[in-house]
């Protein structure tokens, strides 16, 4: 089961070194079994992760769609190889606020694959998975919009149905809910047959709730 910390445009280095103090502390004294955790902060904070951060992987929550060039602000798969295992890709708020579509995030999906880095896709609609059949080994997040920060998760039901149909469009394919999770509801979902695991927002950036969404999934 894949745990994703998705920290957005949040914490500050003072923070983050706190955080990964309490991350260590726990993750150095517990023998995690089920869980893979992986956690995505900022590009500038991600040298000091990968530093300092103990048993668990890194990720970015984006890559560039070009490789090389003449691209100011942008950061690329073959830049970031070094440093991490895993990217988020095609969050609905770039979708939205950034105006990314599907032809963007299959680009930005191939350099990360090409690079050895695995995409987390994110998806809000079967529509978009659709247009992703062509990959195969890549991690597909579920990430229904109503569901967003909003505190409130999308019913079982709903996440298992869709995340089978997924799983129909690409076999190869592991399946993330992300969604207003938290150590409460985690351990039911994470019983769910199609779902590999969570993309958490807001309670990532606390890492009791954090450390307790893993333990959840970890019985």
């Amino acid at each position: 089961m894949i745990i994703i910390a998705n920290w957005k445009l949040n914490l500050t280095l003072a923070e983050i070194k706190s955080w990964v103090l309490e991350f260590n502390a726990f993750s150095s004294s517990y023998s995690l079994n089920k869980v893979t955790p992986v956690i995505c902060p900022s590009f500038i904070y991600v040298s000091y992760l990968k530093e300092n951060l103990l048993n668990a992987h890194i990720g970015t929550q984006d890559s560039s769609e070009f490789l090389e060039g003449e691209y100011t602000g942008e950061v690329s798969a073959k830049q970031l190889k070094d440093y991490i295992s895993y990217s988020i890709i095609g969050h609905s708020e770039r979708r939205k606020n950034f105006s990314e579509t599907d032809d963007i995030v299959q680009k930005k999906a191939r350099l990360c694959v090409e690079h050895q880095i695995t995409p987390v896709i994110c998806v809000s609609a079967l529509e978009q998975a659709a247009a992703l059949k062509s990959f195969r080994d890549i991690i597909i997040a579920l990430e229904p919009l109503e569901n967003i920060g909003s505190g409130i998760p999308a019913k079982p039901e709903f996440i298992e149905d869709t995340a089978k149909k997924i799983v129909d469009i690409i076999p190869s394919a592991k399946v993330l809910y992300g969604g207003s999770v938290t150590a409460e509801n985690a351990k039911g979902f994470s019983k769910l047959k199609n779902i590999s695991g969570f993309l958490v927002g807001g309670e990532s950036l606390n890492p009791v709730y954090f450390i307790n969404i893993i333990k959840k999934c970890d019985m």
